[in-house]
């Protein structure tokens, strides 16, 4: 029995592809939120200290009020991206709300606690369309999620989709 080339290249281009597909999301879509997760940790504590010197400022320049409501503002919504350590039943809420608006099947989603962190796992059946509405829910939802592990398994010629994935917000301090 003999195999030519052009069986083997279309026999693994679909791996090759899905491989490369995996590395592209990780260095476009996961180190960007990382880097963004840290910036707004330095950004809250940066106007926490701002603020603290704008209120000793306060009692002889009366202008700094407005300048103060403006750093509080930030300063709140920030606060409310990143979630408080006894708020993981918020974050799971968060998570399925997201998942519930794209359409997905949920076959399991189970929240892990760590120090700082929480993380929950996810089992989805979807497909490619429906995976890029779960994508953009997670990026646009008001607490801050990287997705630190993905794993993505085609079912077949019908577009379908099982998808392991851990999302993981930070507490803050």
């Amino acid at each position: 029995m003999k195999l030519n080339a052009s069986f083997y290249i279309r026999s693994f281009l679909p791996l090759i592809v899905l491989g490369a597909s995996v590395i592209l999301f990780y260095f476009l879509a996961i180190v960007p939120q990382l880097n963004r997760i840290e910036e707004h940790k330095a950004e809250l504590e940066q106007i926490n200290n701002d603020i603290e010197e704008a209120r000793g400022i306060l009692a002889s320049k009366p202008e700094m009020e407005e300048e103060i409501k403006t750093l509080e503002q930030k300063n709140q919504k920030l606060t409310r991206k990143i979630p408080e350590k006894s708020n993981i039943p918020a974050i799971v809420r968060e998570v399925s709300e997201n998942l519930n608006r794209s359409g997905v099947r949920v076959i399991s989603l189970s929240p892990e606690e760590g120090a700082d962190k929480v993380s929950v796992n996810l089992n989805l059946m979807t497909d490619f369309i429906n995976f890029g509405e779960i994508m953009r829910g997670i990026e646009s939802s008001d607490m801050l999620f990287v997705v630190s592990e993905l794993d993505l398994r085609d079912l077949g010629s019908d577009g379908r989709l099982d998808v392991r994935m851990v999302l993981t917000s930070f507490f803050r301090e």
